[in-house]
């Protein structure tokens, strides 16, 4: 057969058996509700909203809405109008409240009084210790069944009825700490347990130990007792005092009894010699035979000058120490007008005077006077001996030099003797009234006495110019001695020619002359 009409007769055949099907396609309605599960237009659909559950007849659009869990009205909500609290579950679901969003089944429950999971049970949960009060009902420990609001306190570190106080009424010094919760002393409220502990004697930390940690040098002295280095075990009150420049008793001084001489420098400051304050690392070396600045070398630094000898050719310059008992009016005076010196001096000062003649020396003898008072007489032309060191009464030979001997030696502390007035050696400004004219006329005779001292010198120097003259006419005469020995032997040569003259018959006379 030829294959154009066989097609044909297939498409034929076709169209004859498929017709009666698709005229009997229709939507299922199982529920037989009057609502197909077809959604308007699909092949066999009723015309009318799908069926949302075809399996039960109680679901089906416009159906009247029950609250049962499930859509009866096929609107895609469950129970609406059955969720007044909006917590997306309805009574008929759980919901116990359902004015009361935070209440529905299967919500978590907090402490507040609601049973919020809606389980028939109200804050379970938060009473731990089943005292019957919760953490929101104000228990302040909810694993302890003896703490509690209401609950009787007792004395035990606990806050038992729950008000925020521990043992109260058990606490007198108020320092928030009973006998029962440590305080070893309720009545001073500076004392508890865990208090600072302070340096007063005191357990005031309450662990059985009174000022531990006061004592860090361990010699028994406390800060609190006068300890004044608690680092150092060898400084406390009562210690011995060393000389280590430390205060070792306490007692605000240091090294005392180790600066014997009162010089300020300790035999542990480097004080040589302990029992003279004028020995001591620093002070002056002078020339003592000592070691005075305590370096170990004696006298250096030339501090003695030149050296020493006796006195020869007179003083030039004499040094004097007033050895009275109190301040004196000084003067010094030789053969001549001027005093050699003058001024108030201290006991124990020194004064110094020189020589006022031409060669630089003193004069004879000097009278030292102490408130016109002489108080010695001192020769000085080195006919007797001088030394430093020697007394004359109330004044004392410090230093000196002579012309020819230069400076003084020491010698022995000796005293010649005051040469005053006064022959048993006493100075006195307080004598009676009726030694005054005695001693006016003592002046006035020392005054004479240094007038004719002046008048000899005067002689003197005017003897000295006539000596001066007989030594010039000495010389004259000599050298006239000298011609006439010229003229001698001038005229022993004359005679000589008129002896030869006369041999000759020469007639001369005796200058020659014819």
């Amino acid at each position: 057969m030829p294959a154009r009409p066989l097609r044909l007769a297939l498409i034929v055949a076709l169209a004859t058996f498929a017709a009666p099907a698709l005229a009997q396609t229709v939507c299922p309605d199982a529920d037989q509700d009057g609502y197909d599960a077809c959604d308007p237009g699909q092949p066999g659909d009723d015309g009318l909203p799908a069926d949302c559950d075809d399996d039960n007849v109680f679901a089906r659009p416009g159906n009247f809405e029950y609250c049962n869990g499930f859509d009866q009205d096929c609107d895609g909500l469950v129970d609406e109008g059955y969720d007044e609290d909006g917590d997306g579950v309805s009574f008929c679901d759980g919901d116990c409240d359902d004015t009361n969003p935070a209440m529905y089944e299967g919500a978590e429950e907090i402490c507040d009084g609601l049973d919020n999971d809606c389980d028939f049970g109200t804050d379970e949960g938060f009473d731990q210790d089943q005292d019957g009060v919760t953490t929101c009902g104000g228990d302040c420990d909810d694993d302890n069944v003896f703490a509690r609001p209401g609950n009787l306190e007792l004395c035990n570190g606990f806050d038992q009825d729950c008000d925020g106080l521990i043992d109260e009424g058990y606490d007198a010094d108020g320092d928030g700490q009973s006998p029962c919760a440590g305080d070893c002393n309720d009545a001073d409220g500076a004392i508890f347990s865990g208090a600072p502990e302070l340096c007063d004697g005191v357990d005031t930390d309450c662990d059985g130990v009174a000022d531990e940690g006061f004592d860090a040098d361990g010699d028994g002295a406390r800060t609190c007792d006068g300890d004044c280095d608690d680092a150092n075990a060898a400084v406390a009150p009562g210690a011995a005092e060393l000389c280590d420049g430390l205060d070792n008793d306490c007692d605000g001084a240091t090294d005392e009894g180790h600066d014997a001489d009162g010089d300020g420098v300790t035999t542990c400051g480097g004080d040589c010699d302990d029992a003279s304050a004028a020995t001591r690392p620093g002070a002056e070396e002078t020339c003592n035979g000592r070691d005075d600045d305590c370096d170990g070398a004696t006298d250096e630094g030339e501090v003695c000058g030149p050296p020493c000898g006796a006195c020869a050719g007179g003083l030039t310059t004499l040094t004097l120490r007033w050895l009275g008992d109190r301040a004196a009016d000084i003067e010094v005076k030789g053969t001549g007008r001027d005093p050699l010196f003058e001024g108030t001096v201290q006991p124990g000062e020194t004064f110094t005077f020189e020589g006022a003649k031409p060669d630089g020396t003193l004069r004879t003898t000097i009278d030292v006077r102490a408130d016109r008072w002489r108080v010695a007489r001192i020769r000085t032309d080195c006919k007797d001996a001088l030394w430093v060191g020697l007394r004359f009464g109330r004044v004392q030979i410090v230093e000196g030099a002579s012309r020819d001997g230069g400076p003084l030696c020491e010698g022995p502390d000796r005293d010649r003797g005051p040469c005053l007035d006064d022959r048993d050696g006493r100075y006195d400004d307080d004598r009676d009234d009726r030694h005054d004219e005695g001693r006016r006329r003592d002046d006035d005779r020392d005054d004479r006495h240094d007038e004719g001292r002046r008048r000899d010198d005067d002689r003197d120097d005017r003897h000295d110019e006539g000596h001066r003259r007989d030594d010039d006419r000495d010389d004259r005469h000599d050298e006239g001695r000298r011609g006439d020995d010229r003229d001698d032997r001038h005229d022993e040569g004359r005679r000589g020619d008129d002896r030869g003259e006369k041999g000759r018959g020469d007639d001369r006379d005796r200058w020659g002359r014819r």
